[in-house]
């Protein structure tokens, strides 16, 4: 018999995999799930996220959570900072169901605290 060793588990899947067990209600979602859609709002280009597969499709706020050095280096486009969901009226995305506020960091563990 032969065997094969075990690939070692990657440490930010150790690391999702800790952070989904602490925050079990809140749901994990896939980018492969999201539909980006631009739209103009104020004269400035906004894209405006949607779940796939729902009907109708619900509009999300993304919320990025990451510091402001992790945010110049990537970003998911139209997402806003905490600061700025305190500060800015929620857009009016015209859709007949409310907005799902997302949380989003690199692993899980910060968006799972700010949700």
């Amino acid at each position: 018999m032969i065997s094969t060793p075990q690939q070692p588990v990657p440490q930010y899947k150790k690391n999702y995999q800790r952070y989904h067990r602490m925050f079990p209600e809140i749901p994990t979602i896939l980018s492969s799930s999201l539909r980006f859609d631009v739209s103009a709002d104020a004269g400035q280009r906004v894209r405006v996220s949607v779940l796939e597969g729902e009907a109708p499709p619900r509009p999300l706020i993304l919320v990025d959570v990451r510091t402001p050095e992790e945010r110049v280096v990537s970003t998911i486009p139209g997402s806003i900072t905490p600061e700025d969901l305190v500060r800015l009226p929620l857009p009016d995305t015209g859709a007949p169901v409310p907005p799902l506020v997302v949380t989003y960091c690199t692993v899980g563990y910060r968006s799972g605290m700010a949700a």
